[in-house]
């Protein structure tokens, strides 16, 4: 199952206040928007929600340059974050999960469709390099994507009319460690199993 919780980007000044009590030394290295709090609320009530832990520890490393970036981990779960003008999505899973969100109606990007665009963005992530993998090496097939050879379950997730939201998740058998058991991941199966609501 992966769990998706969006919200608007804007938070309320109780909001603000609890969102920066809970920052990290490193998080606090990042530009703190409206939406970088509200990503970040998400992601702690999933992690809170899913595992029990009241005030979990979730942190950010680029691969590349070692800055507070990147793609979000926490004991036991894998987690995915995507935000635009109009909402912030956040996913969590036992698997390997990407999530991407756009403002509906808005115009194709790099020659796909926006639906095509946030399911090869979803992934990218959760492949775990997100762009700094060409896009055009997602090969999009029905509600499955493949990506150097790994195949990827893919599905549309509606939270919001204004919304374009997509996940994708490793397919079972892949050889990735569950990241709660530490055995082979296999619970995702087609089609994904999904369950979203706003938070707030």
């Amino acid at each position: 199952m992966i769990e998706v919780r969006w919200a608007p980007p804007h938070l309320t000044t109780d909001q603000k206040v609890w969102a920066l009590a809970g920052l990290s030394p490193r998080e606090r290295e990042r530009e703190l928007t409206d939406s970088f709090l509200t990503g970040r609320l998400l992601m702690k009530a999933l992690v809170t929600e899913l595992t029990g832990e009241a005030a979990p520890v979730i942190e950010q490393t680029c691969a590349d340059c070692g800055g507070p970036h990147g793609r979000p981990t926490v004991a036991g779960l894998w987690l995915s974050l995507s935000r635009c003008a109009v909402g912030v999505v956040a996913a969590a899973a036992s698997v390997p999960v990407g999530i991407d969100v756009e403002p509906a109606g808005s115009d194709a990007v790099a020659g796909m469709s926006l639906a095509e665009w946030t399911r090869t963005e979803a992934v990218l992530k959760a492949d775990g390099r997100g762009l700094r993998v060409d896009p055009g090496e997602v090969v999009l097939s029905g509600s499955t994507a493949t990506l150097g050879g790994t195949r990827y379950l893919v599905q549309d997730v509606t939270l919001d009319p204004g919304l374009q939201v997509s996940v994708a998740a490793r397919e079972a058998g892949s050889g990735i460690a569950n990241a709660r058991t530490g055995r082979r991941a296999g619970s995702a199966r087609t089609p994904l199993q999904v369950h979203g609501s706003r938070s707030w």
